[in-house]
Protein backbone atom coordinates (compact mmCIF):
# COMPACT_ATOMS: atom_id res chain seq x y z
CA UNK A 1 0.00 0.00 0.00
CA UNK A 2 1.01 3.26 -1.02
CA UNK A 3 2.19 5.78 1.76
CA UNK A 4 -0.64 8.40 2.13
CA UNK A 5 -0.08 12.05 2.52
CA UNK A 6 -2.88 13.74 4.21
CA UNK A 7 -3.19 17.47 4.89
CA UNK A 8 -4.78 17.84 8.83
CA UNK A 9 -5.76 21.11 10.75
CA UNK A 10 -3.56 21.46 13.61
CA UNK A 11 -6.16 21.88 16.12
CA UNK A 12 -6.39 17.69 15.24
CA UNK A 13 -4.58 16.96 18.11
CA UNK A 14 -4.41 13.64 17.52
CA UNK A 15 -2.52 13.85 14.53
CA UNK A 16 -0.53 16.65 15.63
CA UNK A 17 0.80 14.72 18.18
CA UNK A 18 1.01 11.66 15.66
CA UNK A 19 3.05 14.38 13.65
CA UNK A 20 5.61 15.21 16.26
CA UNK A 21 6.29 11.72 17.48
CA UNK A 22 7.73 11.12 13.94
CA UNK A 23 11.57 11.41 14.85
CA UNK A 24 13.80 13.95 13.73
CA UNK A 25 16.87 12.65 13.38
CA UNK A 26 20.38 12.17 11.71
CA UNK A 27 23.76 11.05 11.82
CA UNK A 28 26.14 13.93 10.57
CA UNK A 29 29.46 13.04 8.66
CA UNK A 30 30.03 15.85 6.70
CA UNK A 31 29.47 19.33 7.16
CA UNK A 32 29.60 22.25 4.90
CA UNK A 33 32.20 25.03 5.50
CA UNK A 34 31.19 28.52 4.93
CA UNK A 35 34.07 30.38 4.25
CA UNK A 36 34.32 33.99 2.73
CA UNK A 37 36.33 34.51 -0.67
CA UNK A 38 35.13 38.02 -0.84
CA UNK A 39 37.64 41.16 -1.31
CA UNK A 40 37.11 44.55 0.79
CA UNK A 41 34.21 45.53 -1.78
CA UNK A 42 32.58 42.30 -2.61
CA UNK A 43 31.73 39.18 -0.71
CA UNK A 44 31.67 35.90 -1.97
CA UNK A 45 30.05 33.11 0.43
CA UNK A 46 31.45 29.29 -0.46
CA UNK A 47 30.25 25.87 0.93
CA UNK A 48 32.61 23.32 0.91
CA UNK A 49 31.83 19.85 2.10
CA UNK A 50 34.40 18.75 4.54
CA UNK A 51 33.94 14.90 6.75
CA UNK A 52 33.90 15.83 10.36
CA UNK A 53 36.52 14.05 12.06
CA UNK A 54 33.86 11.92 14.96
CA UNK A 55 30.54 11.40 13.40
CA UNK A 56 27.34 12.65 15.32
CA UNK A 57 23.23 12.41 15.67
CA UNK A 58 22.11 15.86 15.18
CA UNK A 59 17.76 15.58 17.08
CA UNK A 60 15.55 17.96 16.27
CA UNK A 61 12.89 16.46 18.37
CA UNK A 62 9.81 17.77 19.44
CA UNK A 63 8.88 18.33 22.63
CA UNK A 64 5.84 18.87 24.38
CA UNK A 65 6.57 22.51 24.51
CA UNK A 66 6.89 23.29 20.92
CA UNK A 67 3.39 21.19 20.11
CA UNK A 68 1.99 23.40 22.74
CA UNK A 69 2.96 26.42 20.45
CA UNK A 70 1.87 24.95 17.17
CA UNK A 71 -1.83 24.63 18.76
CA UNK A 72 -1.55 28.30 19.86
CA UNK A 73 -0.37 30.41 17.23
CA UNK A 74 -0.40 27.94 13.98
CA UNK A 75 -3.58 28.14 12.83
CA UNK A 76 -5.48 26.59 9.57
CA UNK A 77 -5.97 30.32 8.25
CA UNK A 78 -1.97 30.31 8.16
CA UNK A 79 -0.70 27.17 7.68
CA UNK A 80 -0.81 24.00 5.76
CA UNK A 81 0.20 20.62 7.96
CA UNK A 82 0.56 17.44 6.33
CA UNK A 83 1.37 13.75 7.71
CA UNK A 84 2.34 10.93 5.35
CA UNK A 85 0.47 7.82 6.68
CA UNK A 86 2.20 4.06 6.09
CA UNK A 87 -0.69 1.41 6.92
CA UNK A 88 -2.21 4.31 9.46
CA UNK A 89 1.26 5.11 11.05
CA UNK A 90 2.62 8.58 10.39
CA UNK A 91 5.91 8.00 9.01
CA UNK A 92 6.62 11.26 7.82
CA UNK A 93 5.48 15.08 8.12
CA UNK A 94 6.07 18.81 6.90
CA UNK A 95 4.35 22.44 7.42
CA UNK A 96 4.37 25.43 5.74
CA UNK A 97 3.55 28.61 7.26
CA UNK A 98 2.74 31.92 5.70
CA UNK A 99 2.88 35.07 7.59
CA UNK A 100 0.04 35.69 9.76
CA UNK A 101 0.60 38.45 12.82
CA UNK A 102 -0.54 35.30 15.62
CA UNK A 103 2.49 33.40 14.13
CA UNK A 104 4.97 36.38 12.99
CA UNK A 105 8.00 34.85 15.70
CA UNK A 106 7.14 31.35 14.54
CA UNK A 107 7.26 31.47 10.60
CA UNK A 108 10.38 33.69 9.66
CA UNK A 109 8.65 35.65 6.80
CA UNK A 110 10.08 38.98 8.00
CA UNK A 111 6.41 40.17 7.41
CA UNK A 112 6.37 39.65 3.47
CA UNK A 113 2.55 38.17 2.39
CA UNK A 114 4.20 36.62 -0.83
CA UNK A 115 6.88 34.38 1.10
CA UNK A 116 5.76 31.50 3.09
CA UNK A 117 8.36 29.06 5.12
CA UNK A 118 8.69 25.07 4.92
CA UNK A 119 8.78 25.19 8.78
CA UNK A 120 9.34 21.81 9.19
CA UNK A 121 10.00 18.28 7.40
CA UNK A 122 10.38 14.97 8.97
CA UNK A 123 10.95 11.66 7.89
CA UNK A 124 11.68 8.44 9.96
CA UNK A 125 14.61 6.87 8.97
CA UNK A 126 12.57 3.50 8.14
CA UNK A 127 11.28 5.46 5.26
CA UNK A 128 14.23 7.81 3.99
CA UNK A 129 15.56 7.41 0.21
CA UNK A 130 11.72 6.62 -0.98
CA UNK A 131 10.66 9.88 -2.19
CA UNK A 132 8.26 10.88 0.75
CA UNK A 133 10.31 14.15 1.18
CA UNK A 134 9.62 15.39 -2.48
CA UNK A 135 5.93 14.04 -1.94
CA UNK A 136 5.70 16.54 1.93
CA UNK A 137 7.32 19.44 0.05
CA UNK A 138 5.34 18.89 -2.99
CA UNK A 139 2.26 19.55 -1.19
CA UNK A 140 3.54 22.26 1.17
CA UNK A 141 4.75 23.75 -2.68
CA UNK A 142 0.77 23.16 -4.44
CA UNK A 143 -0.50 25.08 -0.94
CA UNK A 144 1.73 27.66 -1.71
CA UNK A 145 0.84 28.24 -5.30
CA UNK A 146 -2.83 28.40 -4.27
CA UNK A 147 -2.30 30.74 -1.55
CA UNK A 148 -0.42 32.82 -3.99
CA UNK A 149 3.12 32.87 -2.51
CA UNK A 150 5.59 33.74 -4.93
CA UNK A 151 8.66 31.91 -2.67
CA UNK A 152 8.79 29.42 -0.41
CA UNK A 153 11.63 29.78 2.46
CA UNK A 154 13.74 26.99 3.90
CA UNK A 155 15.93 26.90 6.93
CA UNK A 156 18.62 24.54 7.47
CA UNK A 157 21.80 23.95 8.80
CA UNK A 158 25.28 23.57 7.24
CA UNK A 159 25.82 20.29 9.14
CA UNK A 160 22.56 19.17 7.08
CA UNK A 161 24.22 17.87 4.12
CA UNK A 162 21.67 16.09 2.82
CA UNK A 163 18.85 18.29 3.02
CA UNK A 164 20.79 20.90 1.52
CA UNK A 165 21.53 18.82 -1.46
CA UNK A 166 17.44 17.54 -1.67
CA UNK A 167 16.62 21.32 -1.51
CA UNK A 168 19.03 22.41 -4.53
CA UNK A 169 17.91 19.13 -6.80
CA UNK A 170 14.17 20.74 -6.10
CA UNK A 171 15.35 24.17 -7.52
CA UNK A 172 15.89 26.07 -4.59
CA UNK A 173 18.64 28.54 -4.23
CA UNK A 174 20.51 29.65 -1.59
CA UNK A 175 19.56 33.15 -0.71
CA UNK A 176 21.37 33.78 2.80
CA UNK A 177 23.92 32.59 5.92
CA UNK A 178 23.61 33.29 9.04
CA UNK A 179 26.47 32.00 11.49
CA UNK A 180 26.36 31.78 15.17
CA UNK A 181 23.10 31.77 15.44
CA UNK A 182 22.84 28.69 17.72
CA UNK A 183 23.35 28.71 21.03
CA UNK A 184 26.54 26.27 21.09
CA UNK A 185 25.80 22.86 20.37
CA UNK A 186 27.90 23.42 17.72
CA UNK A 187 30.38 25.93 17.54
CA UNK A 188 30.73 25.39 13.20
CA UNK A 189 26.75 25.49 12.68
CA UNK A 190 25.37 28.01 10.37
CA UNK A 191 21.71 28.88 9.50
CA UNK A 192 21.24 28.65 5.65
CA UNK A 193 18.07 29.66 4.25
CA UNK A 194 17.04 28.57 0.55
CA UNK A 195 14.41 30.25 -1.92
CA UNK A 196 11.97 28.17 -4.30
CA UNK A 197 10.55 29.85 -6.22
CA UNK A 198 6.71 29.28 -7.02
Amino acid sequence: MPVEIRRFDPSDQDLLWRYADVPQSFEVRSIFRVSNAGSQNSLSISLNEVEVEEPWIKDYRADEDEVLSMQRFVCAHNSAFFVALDDGAAVGGAAGIRHCLDAEFFCMTNGRPDVAVLNDIRITQSHQGLGIGRQLVDAVVDWCRNEQMRYLKIETQNTNVPACRFYQRMGAKLGGIQQHVYDGENADEAMLLWYLEL
